[in-house]
């Protein structure tokens, strides 16, 4: 069959031609997905499946509420097709503001009949978001931002200390702090004088 021959992106891509397709990829043995990162704001949402990624804009429409729900929804309905099992050992999301990061949980609780397993999760929020009710995580990162498009982080590590099937009935914390400069957010420093120069925008031939 040449559907099960098609890599993650373009599985995503003949689900969405109509309802047959999309039973005959959820038909398939999911390939194998050991980490999703999701990139969530009020515009648009972004989800990287092994490096993968995958981007999804805000309709129109004069609901905010509601466009965000569809636009997020649609990215769970993807997200399904690589943890049909619902089993996903790597999960890192960034919220970028209040809102979006309220309608991300309320959809995950809709599509999500029955728990996900996910040992490892990291979160990305900006000071003052409540995101522990979200799930239980072992990371989480709190952005503040500073000038020249400097992230200062306050890196909060959960180590559980319960009983094996009850891991977070008890947890302690390690607090850290880091910096990393927008657009290069995987290289993270002790200090902020430490971080790589800004990324120059290419100039245009004349």
């Amino acid at each position: 069959m040449i559907v099960k021959n098609l890599d993650l992106p373009r599985r995503v891509k003949v689900s969405r031609v109509c309802k047959t397709l999309r039973e005959i990829v959820n038909g398939l043995k999911p390939p194998r997905c050991n980490e999703i990162r999701m990139n969530v704001s009020l515009e648009r949402c972004e989800m990287i499946a092994e490096g993968y990624p995958i981007e999804y804009e805000r309709p129109e429409g004069e609901n905010l509420e509601e466009c965000l729900e569809k636009m997020m929804e649609e990215m769970f309905d993807d997200m399904l097709i690589f943890v049909s099992d619902l089993h996903l050992p790597i999960l890192s999301a960034r919220f970028n503001d209040k809102l979006s990061n309220r309608i991300f949980r309320s959809v995950a609780k809709k599509r999500f009949k029955k728990p996900l397993t996910i040992p490892s999760i990291f979160i990305k929020a900006f000071s003052g978001m409540h995101i522990y009710q979200l799930l239980c995580v072992a990371e989480i990162h709190y952005m503040e931002k500073l000038e020249d498009d400097v992230m200062r982080v306050e890196v909060s590590r959960n180590k559980y200390t319960g009983e094996e099937g009850n891991r977070w009935e008890s947890c302690t914390k390690e607090i850290s702090f880091k910096y990393f400069r927008e657009g290069q957010e995987d290289i993270y420093v002790d200090e902020s004088e430490l971080l790589p120069l800004k990324l120059q925008e290419p100039t245009p031939p004349i």
